[in-house]
């Protein structure tokens, strides 16, 4: 059975400054793949502008949303039965100044007893991700 899981991404005060050093609004995109070894090895802007072509088969499905400063926001999708990884990615103003990738495994779908009437859902997975001035942080959970 496929797992349900949620993403809560924080947007840390302060993050991603403009040349005046106001906090500007950043691209956040999520996305769930089948394994990550070209999301891992691509660079920002493929992933940002070309993420089909660039991640081919390992692309289950991506969302994204431009977020400020001190938001937070929840992704939620049913894992796909090939599903093993979550990749977030953070539109920085200076790429090279910060860690704009992460990647976080996802539990393994439960296999289904063909003979039980009635099967439970797995239980949802929770990740809480930080995107702090210095890059995407993995938080520990609540």
């Amino acid at each position: 059975m496929p797992t349900p899981y949620a993403v809560t991404i924080r947007i840390d005060d302060g993050v991603n400054p403009d040349g005046r050093g106001q906090a500007a609004p950043i691209l956040v995109k999520v996305f769930e793949l089948k394994s990550s070894g070209n999301f891992e090895t691509a660079d920002y802007f493929a992933l940002q502008d070309r993420d089909r072509e660039t991640l081919s088969t390992e692309l289950v499905n991506a969302d994204q949303a431009i977020m400020r400063s001190g938001e937070e926001r929840v992704f939620k999708r049913e894992a796909g039965l090939d599903s093993r990884a979550i990749g977030i990615i953070a539109g920085y103003r200076k790429l090279e100044a910060a860690r704009w990738r992460i990647v976080l495994p996802l539990k393994e779908p439960k296999q289904t007893n063909l003979y039980k009437v009635w099967q439970f859902s797995p239980s949802e997975q929770a990740v809480h991700v930080a995107v702090r001035k210095t890059g995407i942080e993995l938080l520990p959970s609540r």
